[in-house]
C-alpha cells in the first residue's frame, strides 16, 4: 500500500522512510524522532511504521510533540 502524505515533499518522505527502515534493521529497541517534525510528518511515520510491522506512539504537546517508534 502506497502511503500518500499531503504537505510533505517526496524527498522528505524518502528521508523519513529511510530513517524507519534503518531503525528496523538496527539492534535498537526504540527510536525517537526530533520534536521539530510537523504533524503531517508524524502521521506519515505512523503509517510507515504500521506498514513495516513496527509500533509508534506520539508524546508531548505542541512544539514538544515527538514520535517514538519501537519493535
Amino acid at each position: 500500500a502506497k502511503i500518500i502524505a499531503a504537505g510533505i515533499g517526496s524527498a522528505r518522505m524518502e528521508e523519513l522512510k529511510r530513517s524507519v527502515l534503518q531503525f528496523r534493521e538496527s539492534t535498537e529497541e526504540t527510536f525517537t524522532f526530533p520534536a521539530e517534525l510537523i504533524s503531517e510528518e508524524r502521521k506519515y511515520i505512523h503509517g510507515l511504521v504500521k506498514e513495516y510491522g513496527l509500533y509508534s506512539r506520539s508524546s508531548g504537546k505542541g512544539e514538544n510533540r515527538a514520535i517514538t517508534i519501537s519493535k
